[in-house]
């Protein structure tokens, strides 16, 4: 049987229990369509919360959840913020429809889909096949302008946009520039004859098959690999531009209307993006939002002093743009009743003093509870105390090379010793005995290394965030 506890990602359904006022105000700001603002520690629970909000209330809004905590600089925010969007719009045929596919306005943002490789680009409309152009192996077309003997796509010379062939009078036409592209000569010198070649590839980059041009998505497609490489090449060489970054950040506007149905764009981990991109993004992210008449917005982060920057600081980004939330740990009844109930789903049984016990060292944080009940399940599903511990042991183990990676990245030895003490005597007030017992110098040297701590997001109001760090710290870290 599988085990019946998760953790490592968002959970929902049976796996989640609790939450039922956050989700609701989650709801009911999205009514009003007003923004909020979830702060919370880390596996405290808020990447859950906002997945079990989507599920539950999936008829009523479109959900689209953007992940910044692999963020590494404004392109892949960009490219990944693009990217869910769609996917919110794809729904259960799992393909880019026409409509869907022409939000994306620019070149920039329809390459940001080219990696994805469960997302399908559409090569059909309505059953049948769009008007294309086969490429043979000189690069000329098979059909279409020839007299011009051109390629089956060019490049405007003023704004450098692809143009689009006019049947009609046999010419290239720039709808950016509004203009007709100037005609060819027949004879192609050895420069020219390069650039057809460099800009009309013959055949798929990875299997050799030939390519075709479809001009409504002004791109080469491979049918046997079923992708667009020409994107898939620009987006690791294209920045966004000015232009780009507007269309894409009004992305969830066009998708509501598109829809007809209110989007609620949720951004997690959302602090990582106030060390990772610059200030103009967030700026224009801020003036764009504010712009949305259909659309809500549900930030998440957990980082105390980058989410304290970016919402309560008046120069900050989004300064009073959204309410803020604040998701504690959860009540251990709550917590007991899900280790209880997820054991009896496995054909197990799990004593209330055992659960007692996995609760109280988890001090409210869902992800621990989940993954001592994991451990502690493999090891027996009729589990005793003992095992409990056994159970506990293995997590602490588990994240010990996160835990020793941290412990080297704190230079200060006097930092290092007031977390090995608040780990050994977490509600003994800081006073003068503390100090001395810890060789912690001053009550001043404390307070200064707990604003640095704090900052680091390690501890809040002088105790560790993370329960098992605290376990780790007793058992590991030398005074």
């Amino acid at each position: 049987m599988d085990n019946p506890f998760r953790f490592g990602e968002p959970v929902t359904g049976d796996f989640f229990i609790g939450r039922d006022n956050e989700v609701s105000e989650i709801v009911a700001s999205a009514k009003a369509q007003k923004s909020l603002v979830i702060s919370g520690a880390r596996h405290i629970g808020k990447s859950s919360l906002l997945a079990e909000t989507a599920r539950r209330n999936a008829r009523g809004f479109l959900f689209v959840r953007v992940n910044s905590s692999a963020i590494a600089d404004e392109n892949q925010f960009l490219d990944s913020f693009t990217r869910e969007i769609i996917r919110s719009g794809i729904g259960k045929a799992w393909r880019i429809e026409p409509a869907l596919w022409n939000l994306l306005s620019t070149k920039r943002m329809r390459s940001a889909l080219a990696t994805d490789k469960d997302m399908a680009i559409p090569t059909e409309t309505g059953g049948s096949i769009p008007e294309h152009t086969p490429i043979d192996k000189g690069g000329a077309k098979a059909s279409g302008p020839q007299q011009e003997s051109e390629p089956s796509i060019r490049m405007c010379p003023r704004c450098g946009k692809p143009l689009k062939w006019v049947e009609a009078y046999k010419r290239y036409f720039c709808y950016s520039c509004k203009k007709y592209a100037p005609i060819r000569k027949r004879g192609l010198g050895k420069r020219s004859r390069a650039w057809a070649l460099s800009e009309t590839p013959d055949s798929c980059p990875r299997c050799s098959f030939p390519l075709t041009y479809v001009h409504r998505y002004s791109d080469y497609y491979c049918p046997k690999c079923g992708r667009y490489p020409r994107m898939e090449k620009s987006i690791a060489s294209e920045p966004w531009s000015k232009e780009d970054v507007i269309a894409a950040l009004d992305l969830p506007q066009r998708l509501s209307e598109l829809k007809d149905k209110p989007v609620v764009m949720m951004l997690d981990e959302i602090q990582e993006m106030e060390e990772t991109v610059e200030g103009r993004l967030l700026e224009a992210m801020r003036l764009r939002f504010e712009e949305h008449e259909d659309v809500s917005f549900v930030f998440a982060g957990s980082a105390k002093e980058p989410m304290r920057r970016m919402f309560e600081d008046s120069e900050g980004a989004f300064y009073k743009f959204a309410r803020k939330l604040d998701l504690g740990r959860m009540p251990d009844p709550q917590l007991q009743r899900l280790l209880i109930s997820r054991f009896r789903s496995g054909d197990g049984r799990l004593p209330e003093e055992a659960a007692r016990r996995i609760v109280g060292l988890s001090e409210g944080v869902p992800m621990y509870v989940q993954l001592i009940g994991h451990e502690l399940f493999h090891i027996s599903r009729n589990p005793e105390i003992s095992d409990v511990e056994s159970a506990i042991e293995r997590v602490v183990r588990q994240q010990s090379q996160v835990y020793s990676l941290l412990w080297e990245s704190i230079r200060s030895p006097l930092q290092k010793r007031y977390l090995s003490a608040l780990a050994r005597e977490p509600a003994v007030p800081h006073g003068e005995a503390f100090v001395k017992r810890y060789g912690l110098r001053s009550r001043s040297h404390v307070q200064r290394t707990e604003s640095q701590l704090e900052a680091r997001g390690i501890i809040d109001n002088g105790e560790i965030l993370d329960p098992m760090l605290v376990l780790w710290l007793r058992t590991s870290s030398p005074l």
